[in-house]
């Protein structure tokens, strides 16, 4: 069984944007998340959280 903790995730492609750099990424096991890193210091954050594809 896997839970949150236990994903892989593999960046699918990768964007600028203005606020900061998007990353697309999967899961073996099928989830997906979009992830921002903002230009600015707060670091990175999960803009959709994983979900089963």
């Amino acid at each position: 069984m896997s839970t949150p903790l236990d994903h892989e995730w593999e960046t699918t492609s990768r964007h600028r944007t203005s606020d900061g750099v998007v990353s697309y990424q999967r899961c073996r096991c099928g989830a997906w998340r979009i992830r921002l890193r903002p230009d600015r210091v707060d670091g990175p954050r999960t803009l959709a959280p994983a979900e089963r594809g």
